[in-house]
């Protein structure tokens, strides 16, 4: 019995361990990627940007 329990003692820490390093990598992706949306979202704006000073510029040029 005693070996059993041990057993299942160590399969409850490997369990345990397993998902604080799974929460671990979750945070770390959570982080990567909050910082690649914010370089999508200053692209785009820079393109909007962009886009309505062309058209500003065509406009008011003629």
């Amino acid at each position: 019995m005693e070996e059993n329990a041990r057993r299942i003692d160590g399969l409850h820490e490997a369990i345990r361990d397993l998902g604080d390093r799974m929460e671990r990598r979750f945070e770390a992706v959570e982080r990567n990627m909050s910082s690649q949306f914010r370089w999508i979202v200053g692209i785009q704006m820079t393109t909007l940007i962009a886009i309505v000073g062309a058209i500003a510029a065509a406009t008011l040029g003629n």
